[in-house]
């Protein structure tokens, strides 16, 4: 696990779980839950002002492969130093590629008190498989209207 959070860019550790998930459980302790949506879910919320879509992945992903159509972009590695750039009111959908960043993403927002947060179940790899299209930054340029 601290392998994975180095390479996502958090060096210092201050612990972890012993024994998993499993003994938390165990001990009765409490937990906290984000949302999650489907490709399908997100699919007929894509129009909706009311959600704010988060793309958490590498720069270099959303460049090579493209986004969802509204999403924003900001590396999981970097949110917390641009929390303010996310809006408080809107109901946060984020995802990565395939949603362990997503889920990591989800969970940094909570902490730093975003009560709505919804981790897209697949990421970017579920939603194509779902048949939902991906814009590519070429297909931009050429939808722009003419001058």
């Amino acid at each position: 696990m601290v392998r994975y959070c180095v390479r996502l860019g958090y060096d210092n550790i201050a612990g972890y779980l012993a024994d998993g998930f499993a003994a938390w459980f165990k001990q009765g302790e409490e937990i906290e839950r984000t949302g999650t949506w489907s490709p399908s879910d997100l699919a007929e919320h894509l129009d909706d002002p009311s959600v704010y879509i988060l793309d958490v992945r590498k720069i270099g992903q959303r460049e090579e492969k493209g986004y969802i159509q509204g999403s924003h972009h900001i590396y999981v590695g970097h949110l917390e130093e641009h929390l303010s750039e996310i809006p408080e009111d809107k109901r946060i959908v984020v995802h990565c590629d395939v949603g362990y960043k997503g889920s990591i993403a989800a969970s940094i927002l909570q902490k730093h008190g975003f009560s709505n947060v919804i981790n897209l179940l697949g990421g970017t790899i579920g939603w194509e498989a779902a048949n939902y299209p991906m814009i590519k930054e070429e297909e931009e340029l050429y939808a722009a209207p003419a001058a």
